[in-house]
């Protein structure tokens, strides 16, 4: 009938997890590296590590990147 309209609840929350994945993480890590103090060489790093790999680049920046600019303090 209308294949679309057989989605399963699996497969919306599936869908959902995409969505945080490769459009809310990046921003927000995004978000965080333009707040932090960084240089501007740090800055343009991490933004395009974050832009080029939308699914491990805010990982990298939340447990590399952060505890580097923690540690300046």
């Amino acid at each position: 009938m209308y294949p679309l309209l057989a989605i399963r609840s699996h497969e919306i929350l599936a869908i959902q997890s995409l969505f945080i994945l490769l459009i809310i993480l990046p921003a927000l890590a995004v978000m965080s590296v333009r707040r932090n103090d960084f240089t501007n060489h740090d800055r343009y790093v991490w933004l395009t590590i974050i832009i080029l790999l939308p699914i491990i680049g805010p990982f990298l920046y939340i447990f590399i990147g952060r505890n580097r600019r923690l540690n300046r303090y």
